[in-house]
């Protein structure tokens, strides 16, 4: 569906509403307008939907970068909100590209216009009363069509191949997100088939692999980010491009060499886009340029195999300090029916490791988990609680071929598991809850809807006030129920909301109620969207949600005391609640109690529950200074409407050029009246000296 406009009922302007990933912005005006529709096809760039309205004046609520096309698509100008506090341009038709909002959104008009920042907003002025057409696009990229594989390996090669078909172009300007399309789907039939209509790019770069799903698998991101033909080999697998050969077993194992190859391609890609239609002032570029022996303009007009060689020439470690991290690795397990989940974990730009075939119960010791939570500074008493705990107590016993799978450690901020068993600390994906978002159906109204069940009173302590509904651009439908019956707690579970979280219960019964247990297998349909079983041994139940109808959700592996749920459950809702991913927002809640890792998250981790404020899920870490200054770092975070490529400025505290979304910006000596100012943008979760805080500016104040 979509992005759909509408009037503000509050105060003049329009809203802009993708139905789909569920996120809305707002674009005010000095008096009420009536949106017309426009034609989409008539902008130069391609958008969903598009309408028409006459103002004099529009603002934006945030504080957003915009850049100036010509009518052809041509470079103009940009106004950045840290470095230009006006810019007028001269009237004639253009388009303005708005920044750092959650639809991709675009103004197309012929009026002179001037564009003036004040502190929380960007005011553009025209000239007098002005027809401007609206555009929208949503971040959401549905796949053109389905490829149908056999399950033999060639065929997944050969569907592999067709990924690069999403690419919208093969330039360095692809490491812009919205360039990138969604890969075809996988299916298995009974012959290989690919639709008319995917049509996969001539790159001239190919990947020679061997004839294994396990040598396979790991190379789907590479082979769509490159657009590349995948073939097999007898000898040993390489990229060729060209002329240009390189061994994938040059530089480490297998897969580490494709993991490197994937990011070192990707990241000079965002360097060496700001010579194309995005003339952006990049951080990273300012700080390598000097450092490296290469003609940015000349590498972007270069072919794509000449640009692989000249990237590659280029050793790891003279660009590894400035390389984002990594958002997410997924262990498969090579099998042919999990080539399905290929397509998603490309579109992810997703490290992809195989998982060993044959995983059998691993039971870990103690000591080894000492070893990984003692290192990150947990007090005595949480060490006591570890100690006295009875570890996964019984977890072995249960189903879904009854193992604890502990995948290998992981650098990138996520980690995912495609496979059978308990993955600790990783999300347990699974093909059903990814395909869901391209059928998840448009809300009846901008609010997010979220419901709290508290089915035990010893466990209230867990629902504050702020718990939910603190933003101030997002309408919250919140409701609170406590000690529900069966019967209503199956009606809960069958109505439309987009959060159920609970708090109480579950046995092998499932749900415990005040007059009975609910099992959630019984129900005939599910109608949350997402959800988090904050009860002891939640697993079972997550997974009969997930089998039923929902996206995914957070669940325990075991008993979870009532102070750990309490903690954990704080901290996942207010990070959910500033705009995190659900495996993102458990990651960081996992990190407040040493019982964390029994917390993980099944079925598409990577859904938000809102938007965030500015665009992109943040965190601030602050530490006072004896000098009354502080040091501060910005920790930002990827999310689906924010993938790799994408960049942010921090405007209060004077960087002038963009920065790669993942990567951590780092203040010093910040003045308070500084951070005040940043703090004011919006709202967000900080780390005030090695505590959390919701409302941050409350404590600086």
């Amino acid at each position: 569906m979509d992005p759909q406009f509408e009037s503000l009922a509050a105060r003049p302007g329009i809203e802009v509403r993708d139905p789909i990933e569920t996120v809305r912005f707002e674009l005010h005006t000095p008096r009420a307008v009536e949106p017309t529709p426009a034609d989409a096809d008539s902008f130069y760039y391609p958008v969903d939907s598009a309408v028409t309205i006459e103002t004099d004046e529009i603002a934006l609520p945030i504080l957003a970068s915009v850049f100036a096309y010509s009518v052809d698509g041509e470079f103009d100008r940009s106004f950045t909100p840290n470095s230009d506090s006006e810019l007028t341009l001269d009237s004639g038709p253009r388009y303005l590209q708005i920044n750092g909002t959650p639809i991709v959104i675009y103004l197309s008009f012929s009026s002179a216009v001037t564009i003036r920042k004040s502190e929380t907003e960007i005011r553009l002025s025209f000239d007098g009363p002005t027809p401007i057409r609206i555009g929208a696009r949503s971040y959401h990229e549905a796949p053109e069509g389905t490829v149908t594989v056999t399950g033999s390996v060639r065929d997944t090669m050969r569907a592999l191949s067709t990924f690069g078909s999403a690419l919208k172009m093969t330039t360095p300007d692809r490491a812009h997100p919205t360039l990138r399309g969604h890969p075809p789907l996988v299916e298995l039939g009974e012959e290989f088939h690919v639709p008319e209509s995917i049509d996969p790019p001539d790159t001239g770069v190919r990947l020679e692999l061997p004839l294994m799903h396990e040598k396979v698998f790991p190379a789907a991101s590479l082979a769509y980010y490159l657009g590349a033909e995948v073939v097999p080999t007898g000898g040993t697998p390489k990229l060729i491009a060209g002329d240009f050969e390189y061994s994938l077993e040059s530089d480490g194992t297998y897969e580490e060499t494709l993991h490197r190859l994937l990011r070192q391609t990707a990241f000079l890609d965002c360097l060496v886009r700001t010579e194309g239609i995005v003339k952006d002032e990049s951080y990273e570029r300012n700080q390598l340029e000097p450092r490296l022996d290469m003609d940015f303009a000349e590498v972007y007009r270069s072919s794509l195999p000449e640009q692989l060689e000249t990237y590659l020439s280029i050793p790891l470690e003279a660009i590894s300090e400035y390389v984002p991290t990594w958002n997410l690795t997924t262990d498969v397990t090579p099998l042919e029916k999990h080539a399905r989940v290929l397509p998603f974990l490309a579109y992810d730009l997703s490290q992809i490791r195989s998982a060993p075939l044959q995983s059998s119960e691993q039971s870990i010791s103690k000591p080894q988990m000492f070893d990984d939570f003692y290192r990150t500074g947990f007090t005595r008493e949480q060490k006591r609680e570890f100690e006295n705990a009875d570890f996964l107590r019984g977890v072995s016993d249960r189903t879904d071929a009854g193992k604890i799978v502990r995948p290998d450690p992981v650098e990138t901020t996520e980690h995912a598991w495609v496979g059978d068993g308990f993955p600790l600390g990783a999300n347990k994906l699974t093909v059903e809850t990814l395909k869901r978002r391209f059928d998840y159906s448009a809300p009846n109204k901008s609010s997010i809807s979220i419901h709290v069940v508290c089915n035990d009173a010893e466990m209230s302590d867990e629902i504050v006030d702020e718990l939910y509904g603190f933003r101030e651009l997002v309408e919250y439908d919140i409701t609170i129920d406590y000690n529900r019956t069966v019967a209503e707690l199956r009606e809960i579970l069958e109505t439309p909301v987009d959060l159920f979280h609970y708090i109480g219960h579950v046995d092998d019964s499932g749900f415990l109620c005040v007059d009975g247990s609910l099992d959630a297998q019984t129900l005939d349909d599910v109608g949350i969207k997402a959800f988090f079983l904050n009860a002891c041994s939640s697993y079972e139940q997550g997974m009969a949600l997930i089998g039923k109808g929902s996206m995914g959700g957070v669940v325990t592996l075991d008993d979870v005391a009532n102070e750990t749920a309490t903690r954990v459950g704080r901290t996942f809702a207010a990070f959910l609640n500033s705009g995190f991913p659900l495996r993102t927002a458990l990651s960081i809640a996992r990190s407040e109690s040493v019982s964390g890792y029994r917390y993980i998250t099944l079925g598409n981790g990577s859904r938000s529950l809102v938007q965030s404020d500015g665009g992109i899920p943040s965190w601030i870490s602050i530490t006072l200074k004896e000098d009354n200054q502080y040091n501060l770092t910005f920790n930002t975070f990827l999310d689906p409407r924010c993938q790799f490529g994408s960049t942010y400025t921090v405007n209060v505290l004077g960087r002038t050029s963009r920065t790669l979304v993942s990567s951590d910006t780092s203040f010093e000596n910040v003045i308070v009246a500084d951070l005040e100012d940043f703090l004011g943008l919006e709202q967000q979760p900080a780390t005030i000296n090695g505590q959390i805080h919701w409302n941050p500016i409350d404590f600086i104040n």
